[in-house]
């Protein structure tokens, strides 16, 4: 009879304790800072010839996804719980540098952040 009880009391010990460590973790994990918290930028690359806007069977074959390097995708804003948080396209964009004023960097941004989608001309990619 005293072997049972003992049992009884050391299972009602580790239940108590499992649930007061859940309310420690619950606890802890309403303290995160909102999750539209801008933690870090994520760089992101691409491989020209490994990018398809559409389905396979109607990708463009463009001169600038025959590049053997690799071009630069983007920075993506990440919250502290490693999402990627998506902008607001509805809030105003502001241009904080001409990029057709400084030519050699125009085109640099041409050869190594190109519009993969076929822009016809050079100069459409100045919305970066």
């Amino acid at each position: 009879m005293r072997m049972k009880k003992i049992t009884v009391t050391a299972i009602s010990v580790v239940v108590l304790f499992a649930i007061f460590l859940a309310a420690i973790f619950a606890t802890i994990k309403l303290q995160q800072p909102p999750a539209k918290t801008v933690d870090h930028f994520c760089l992101a690359i691409l491989h020209p010839r490994g990018y398809c806007p559409t389905a396979i069977s109607s990708c463009k074959n463009n001169s600038k996804a025959n590049s053997e390097k690799f071009s630069i995708h983007g920075l993506g804003t990440v919250n502290n719980r490693g999402k990627t948080i998506k902008g607001d396209v509805a809030a105003p964009q502001t241009q904080i540098f001409d990029i057709t004023s400084d030519p050699p960097m125009f085109n640099d941004m041409n050869t190594y952040w190109p519009d993969m989608n076929g822009g016809a001309a050079i100069g459409d990619d100045i919305a970066f």
